[in-house]
């Protein structure tokens, strides 16, 4: 048996290393040796599991099934769910600490509310049987099935953890599987399968401005953040959320973010939108636009959470490195094709 000398470091810059069969993909060779990584599709799609390697040499079984593109590649980035080890020392880096991941767990969702809160975005409401939702950080997701049918669709959270209610913004996407569902035959009281939680995206501790960046439904995970800031009257502090809509008629809770300015002094709203009547008074653009360096205060001590469409995402990490900010001080979540709405 041939094996390789694995070594991770965590983003609190703890180490863990451990010895891998070269059969197994990286992900199995760290839960054999009880190692929890961030993880969900487990086939390369989700980019959930994605993180850097510092040095060695992998392989992928099926090139063509890896969802990263080549300036990820490029950049080191790799997915250890399906990346197989072929050198003797394999390091890798890990954009999160070993105890974000958190235990799975699955629970039977009961709809308590839907509202359609614009054009393009349902608000879904529930609470978990038998008592409340199981652990997670702000700006994790979870796993929602779709009644009726086989399909499965991921979710962050808009609410905090430790709330008997936990919330959803969804977007209604034409002939999509949850859509479909909401507009048709939705009801309070349906029951809904969720597991979780999933993701490396959750709040770290800002010492300077915390810019968020936001697409869409991308505004949920951060609203979990800064209500779970507001409850632990974490509150100081300079924060900028940058929300941008694809048209007018997609703005919602326009109202509930100028609300937060009661409860975060320090909090700069902006709005934009890609088209819009002539009444609009907010940007015309994306979200990326509306970042400017004036916002972001000192670079260095600076942090951005960005979430929305891939091209978002790139542009606003793109746009913050050129503004100075490191890669490090950056923290994103993008919608992936498959299984995002």
């Amino acid at each position: 048996m041939t094996v390789t000398t694995i070594e991770l470091t965590f983003s609190d810059r703890e180490v863990v290393s451990f010895i891998a069969d070269r059969s197994m993909s990286l992900m199995e060779a760290a839960a054999k040796n009880g190692v929890r990584l961030a993880s969900d599709c487990l086939s390369g799609t989700c980019q959930t599991c994605k993180c850097e390697m510092a040095s060695g040499k992998i392989a992928y079984e099926d090139e063509h099934e890896i969802a990263l593109d080549d300036g990820e590649r490029a950049a080191g980035a790799i997915l250890p769910c399906q990346a197989k080890p072929l050198s003797d020392v394999i390091r890798l880096s890990m954009p999160y600490t070993r105890i974000s991941q958190l235990p799975r767990r699955s629970r039977k969702l009961v709809i308590t509310a839907i509202r359609r809160v614009s054009d393009s975005v349902f608000e879904v409401a529930g609470k978990c049987h038998g008592g409340r939702m199981f652990a997670f950080l702000p700006g994790q997701y979870v796993n929602l099935s779709v009644p009726g049918t086989d399909a499965v669709r991921s979710y962050s959270m808009m609410t905090p953890p430790e709330q008997e209610e936990v919330g959803f913004l969804i977007r209604a996407l034409p002939n999509g599987a949850m859509s479909t569902y909401l507009s048709a035959s939705a009801k309070a009281g349906d029951v809904l399968s969720i597991t979780g939680p999933f993701g490396t995206f959750y709040r770290r501790r800002e010492t300077g401005t915390c810019i968020m960046v936001a697409g869409g439904t991308g505004l949920a995970p951060m609203l979990s953040m800064l209500r779970e800031r507001a409850r632990r009257r974490d509150t100081d502090g300079p924060v900028v959320i940058a929300f941008g809509v694809n048209t007018d008629r997609d703005l919602f809770y326009r109202n509930e973010l100028e609300a937060l300015k009661a409860i975060f002094p320090g909090l700069r709203v902006l709005v934009a939108a890609m088209s819009h009547g002539d009444d609009w008074q907010d940007a015309t653009g994306t979200a990326v636009d509306l970042v400017t360096s004036d916002l972001i205060g000192p670079p260095p001590t600076a942090t951005a959470y960005l979430c929305g469409p891939p091209a978002m995402v790139e542009g606003a990490r793109r746009k913050l490195l050129d503004m100075g900010m490191s890669r490090e001080q950056i923290f994103a979540e993008e919608f992936q094709p498959t299984g995002a709405n």
